[in-house]
């Protein structure tokens, strides 16, 4: 009995190392450095002015701590090339400013439909800032249900322009 009972507890310490290694925003999400972003929205995405139906858009209306109010937009990109980054973008409709986050798999993934983030992964660099970004200015424009930008080629599928209809 005592042999089985250590193969179990040996065999589930296999499977959460395994899981914490494949997926290390799970063990950030149990320890409390990871929330999960549950509102997802819908929006109609053009990139590069064709409809794009490999980005999923969520919504956050609090800052991590849950100590300010914030109104950001998270673009997740689903076809990443490198599965060790991803392909986020903020918009924070706020400060109308866009940028990137922290974005790789220890800050952002999407397990079952919900976005995980962590606490870094919260915050971002605009792309206009000229000494940590690229000093670039995306024309953000917010009209309606409508949110148009341009973004300096940095994905690898070459992105510039992105639109988003609300539906």
């Amino acid at each position: 009995m005592k042999k089985i009972i250590a193969i179990l507890i040996s065999v589930s310490i296999l499977i959460i190392l395994f899981i914490y290694f494949q997926t290390p925003i799970i063990g950030k999400y149990i320890f409390g450095t990871a929330r999960i972003i549950e509102t997802q929205v819908q929006y109609t995405v053009l990139v590069n002015n064709k409809k794009y139906d490999k980005c999923k858009v969520f919504e956050v209306k609090e800052s991590f701590d849950s100590k300010r109010n914030c109104n950001l937009l998270v673009l997740y990109f689903d076809n990443n090339v490198n599965s060790e980054t991803k392909n986020i973008i903020l918009i924070d409709l706020t400060d109308k400013k866009i940028g990137r986050p922290n974005s790789n798999k220890k800050d952002y993934d999407l397990i079952f439909g919900n976005l995980f983030q962590s606490e870094s992964g919260s915050f971002y660099v605009a792309f206009d800032n000229v000494a940590k970004s690229y000093g670039f200015n995306t024309d953000l424009i917010t009209k309606n249900n409508n949110i148009k930008f341009k973004l300096p080629n940095w994905s690898e599928d070459k992105i510039n322009s992105v639109q988003l209809i609300k539906e």
